[in-house]
Order: C-alpha cells, then sequence, then structure tokens
C-alpha cells in the first residue's frame, strides 16, 4: 500500500490539507479534475520530528526523504505519466475561518 493517498480520498483538512479536500470534493461531484495523490500531513510532521529544531528551516531542506515515500512520489510521478505539478498547502492554509494562502515560510 502507497503512502501516497488518492486524490479522491484526501477529503480530511486536518489529514491532507484545504487543497486536498476541495479536490476531492470535486472528484466526488464528478467533476473533471486531473488525477492526482496526497502526500498526509503525518509525513510532513515525521519529517520535521527528524530535524534540528534550532535550524529547522536549512535542516529540512537539506535532509532527504525517507526511502519509503521518496519510492511512493517516484511510482507516482511514472503512474501519472511522467510530468506532474506540485502544489504545497498546509492543513491551516484554507480554513472556513482564515486563510494563510501563502504566508507560510
Amino acid at each position: 500500500m502507497s503512502i501516497l493517498v488518492p486524490i479522491e480520498s484526501a477529503g480530511d483538512r486536518e489529514q491532507y490539507g484545504g487543497k486536498s479536500a476541495n479536490l476531492a470534493l470535486l472528484k466526488r461531484l464528478d467533476l473533471v479534475i486531473p488525477d492526482g495523490r496526497v502526500v498526509p500531513a503525518a509525513e510532513f510532521t515525521r519529517q520535521v520530528a527528524s530535524c534540528d529544531a534550532a535550524n529547522i528551516a536549512t535542516d529540512i531542506a537539506s535532509r532527504a526523504l525517507r526511502s519509503e515515500l521518496a519510492d511512493a512520489l517516484r511510482d507516482a510521478v511514472t503512474a501519472l505519466g511522467g510530468r506532474v505539478s506540485v502544489r504545497s498547502s498546509a492543513t491551516l492554509e484554507d480554513a472556513r475561518t482564515h486563510s494563510f494562502a501563502g504566508q507560510f515560510q
């Protein structure tokens, strides 16, 4: 089983972020959206947990992804035809009561 979640199954904002939740809804409504996969927020949390807290921004940017995630991403890119677009979204970014879009470092 892949670490990545098909876009239509990524409806939980807390686990997958607002963009994924909105795309999952559109897919469930049978609207045409590109196929996609989602990296769960837990994967980011796992990556951050392995970093030095004093230098987290530098440390996370310089660390390789864990091999299981890197393999899953490689497989997804291949399955999706070799060319993909990447979107990022924090779980708090597109909340119902406020938006932090573009405000995270």
